[in-house]
Formats: C-alpha cells, structure tokens, sequence
C-alpha cells in the first residue's frame, strides 16, 4: 500500500536504489495519460492510497507541483502525454522517471512512455536548465513522424543547459518531417552552452524510421551549440546509440558550430547507425565541425563503432587548430571501429 503522506517502504526503497539518492527522496507524484482507455492508472493509484492531488494527466501539470533542491520525482505511467508548450525545466534536484520499462526505441505508434509535442513553433519539448536532475526510462519527442503540426520552429526533443545531469535509458527524437529536416537549427537533441558535467547511459538519440531523410549538411541528430566562454563541457556517452536517416553523403550524425566542444567528451561503448534506402550509399562522416573559427573540439572514442559512414570524420588536425578525434581503435580518422561486410560467405 502506498500510504498518503508517507510513501510505503518498497518504494522509497525502489526509489532510493534507482536514484541513488540514499534517504534523501522528497515528494512523489504521478502522471497518468489523460485517454480513457488509460484512465484506470488513476483509479488504481487512489485506490493505492496515493493523494489525488498528487496524480496529474500532463508533465507541465506535475511539474508546477514539484519543488526544487528537495528530490521530488515525477512518475509516468505508460502511455504518451501531450504538452501544448515548452516544458522549461529550471528546477534543481528534481527527477522524472518513466514506469514503462529501461526500452526507448519507440516512436509515438510504439511510445512505450512518452513526453511528446507537436504543436507548431515549440522550440523544445524540454528545456533543462536545472542541475543536479536525473531523466530516467522516458522518450521525449517534437514532433510527429507523419504530417503533424510541427514546423521549423520546433528545434529539438530536449536543449540541454544544465550542469551535473543525468540521463539513464532516454529516447530523444525530432527530425520528423521536410520541415524540421530542412533547418539547421534542428536536431533530436541540442546541447547547448552552459551545459555541462552531464552522463548519458543506454540512451538512444534521433530515429531512423522517418518519412523523410535529413539533406543538410550543417545538421546533426545532436547539435552541439557552442560560444565562448561557456561550451558544453565534460560530457559522457555510455553504450548509447545515434540512429539517423540520411541520403546525402554530407550529412554528419553530430555537429558542432564555432568555438569548443569544450574539456572532456567521451564516447564510451557507443554505436552511430545511419540508415540509406536499400543501402544505396553511405555518408562521409559522423563528426564534422563548422569551417573555420574553431578552438579546440576534443573527441575521444572508446570501444565504439559506425555503420554508414566512411569515416568518423573529413578533417582530423591537432587541437590547436580545431576538431581532434582520437580513439583506441586504429586508423582514428579513417576506418577503427567502422563495421564493415565480411570478405567472403561463410557457409553453403
């Protein structure tokens, strides 16, 4: 039984484990989808002893509810919950977790838990700018696969400007339609500046079943928008995938503007997936960097591969000059870690 006011002790237990927060977990609330079908969510948690003000139909709802630096975690139950405007999340150590299951390929056909918007000109489904919170088993989508309302305007699936985050079995997907694919400023996932100290796990960034394909060739499924001082820094990727469609060789799986991919970034155990129609061709590379004015954009590598791709990037030179991939594979520029056809059939 989860008692009002006091949550039960298999929970605060489960909690604990899951955030690793130890004792400190503040206030919990729940969000159920607002669909008939899935309104027994709600019936069930009140019957469980939860609080009726604590149940909400959308994440706007349970967010205004939730109180910064205290630990309050948000609960989805499965289902799609529809937000009409940004999510501007500025709330420091305050969490959402989504009760569908650690799987985020899914699409809104599929969405398993998922924080969706496509309403015409919402920039981003969430803007975090708060520190210190944890985003766990949920998938954040702008826009919808087929003909919605998304335009141009709709950027990314989550602008990420906060320190000290961490992201564990997240689906981020945008790039849906000719609209959005044709912007530049768009991508499924946009670190931004002042973002930073971030750890995604088991993450899985953009989609490859898209109506259409990206031709840009300054467009990333993770656009990493940088400026000086304050580049996003010291960020880490681990055994997550980037899964894109694309049919113009130029177009790069991540994309960095001016100035630095700043300190530390790392790509740990990590897979980059480009899906061509019939395999008809593959693109030049999955790291480019804007021409000219760059710093320094370190990127490091380990145990990773690309599927799709010549290489991991066009222009490897020393980081004084600009972009430097380096990995424990070999040929770093060219083809370590790239999968490649076997030489010959094995077999009858």
């Amino acid at each position: 039984m989860i008692k009002k006011g006091n949550l039960a002790r298999d929970l605060k237990l489960w909690l604990m484990s899951t955030l690793q927060l130890g004792p400190g977990i503040g206030d919990v609330f729940y969000i159920c989808p607002a669909a008939s079908a899935t309104s027994k969510f709600r019936a069930w948690l009140v019957n469980q002893g939860v609080d009726g003000a604590h149940i909400f139909t959308s994440l706007a709802l349970a967010y205004a509810a939730a109180t910064a630096y205290r630990n309050d975690v948000i609960l989805a139950m499965p289902g799609v919950y529809v937000e009409a405007a940004t999510c501007d999340w500025t709330k420091d150590y305050t969490h959402l977790i989504g009760l569908g299951g650690p799987n985020v390929y899914g699409r809104l056909l599929r969405p398993n838990c998922m924080i969706y918007c496509d309403i015409a000109g919402v920039d981003y489904t969430v803007h975090l700018t708060g520190n210190g919170c944890q985003f766990i088993n949920i998938v954040i989508q702008n826009g919808t696969r087929d003909s919605g309302s998304a335009t141009a305007g709709n950027l990314s699936a989550m602008k990420m400007a906060g320190n000290n985050n961490y992201f564990k079995n997240v689906g981020f997907k945008a790039l849906q339609i000719a609209a959005q694919t044709g912007e530049v400023l768009c991508s499924s996932l946009e670190m931004a500046p002042y973002g930073g100290q971030t750890l995604f796990e088991d993450c899985v960034i953009g989609q490859n079943e898209f109506v259409v394909s990206r031709d840009q060739v300054t467009q990333g499924q993770m656009l990493i928008k940088t400026a000086t001082p304050n580049s996003p820094t010291n960020i880490e990727f681990k055994r997550c995938r980037f899964l894109s469609r694309a049919e113009t060789a130029g177009v790069p799986m991540v994309y960095s503007e001016t100035y630095s991919a700043d300190r530390m970034w790392l790509y740990d155990d990590c897979h980059f997936d480009n899906y061509w129609v019939n395999w008809a061709g593959i693109c030049t590379e999955v790291f480019k960097h804007v021409a000219g004015g760059i710093q320094t954009a370190n990127v490091t590598l380990r145990n990773c591969t690309a599927r799709g791709y010549e290489r991991w990037t066009a222009t490897n030179i020393t980081n004084t000059g600009g972009a430097l991939i380096e990995a424990n594979m070999p040929a770093t520029a060219q083809g370590g870690g790239l999968t490649r056809a076997p030489s010959a059939v094995v077999g009858s």
